[in-house]
C-alpha cells in the first residue's frame, strides 16, 4: 500500500485545481484506490496570516507491480 497526498487552498479555485490534479494523476497512473481521507486546517505564511487548506490523502495499490 502507498499513499499520495494533495493539498489545496480551501476556496473554489483551489479545490478545482486540486480536483484536476487528482483526476490527472488517476488517469495516468495504474492504481487501485483503497482509502481516501480529507482534513482541513490552516497554512501559516512566514509568521504572517494563514490560509484555510484542504489536505487529501489517497491510499492506493500500485496495480503494475501486483
Amino acid at each position: 500500500m502507498k499513499v499520495r497526498t494533495f493539498m489545496s487552498k480551501s476556496n473554489l479555485d483551489g479545490l478545482g485545481q486540486c480536483d484536476e490534479q487528482i483526476n490527472r494523476w488517476l488517469a495516468t497512473e495504474n492504481v487501485e484506490v483503497l482509502f481516501v481521507k480529507q482534513s482541513s486546517g490552516y497554512e501559516r505564511h512566514h509568521g504572517q496570516s494563514s490560509d484555510p487548506i484542504v489536505v487529501t490523502s489517497i491510499w492506493y495499490k500500485d496495480t503494475v507491480s501486483s
